[in-house]
């Protein structure tokens, strides 16, 4: 299964067929969330030593960013 993933510098909006889960070539960072809220799992492959993401359920269309406690990472600054 592909999905089509448009980058941004904060972050990535996906689109895919629905499916009942998608497994993405990005590493897992703390503070992933989804908007709608989709369930996110670390997946291990290979000898990887960092997790990637995984999807459960995705809906057809996403957003995936990063946030912190002190809002997102890849916030823009003035």
């Amino acid at each position: 299964m592909k999905a089509c993933i448009a980058l941004k510098s904060d972050r990535a909006a996906l689109s895919c067929k629905l499916c009942s889960e998608i497994i993405l070539k990005f590493h897992w960072v703390d503070g992933l969330t989804t908007h709608p809220l989709t369930k996110l799992e670390r997946v291990n492959l290979a000898d990887d030593p960092i997790p990637f993401i995984k999807l459960v359920n995705p809906p057809a269309a996403l957003t995936l960013s990063v946030e912190s406690s002190l809002g997102s990472l890849f916030a823009r600054r003035p």
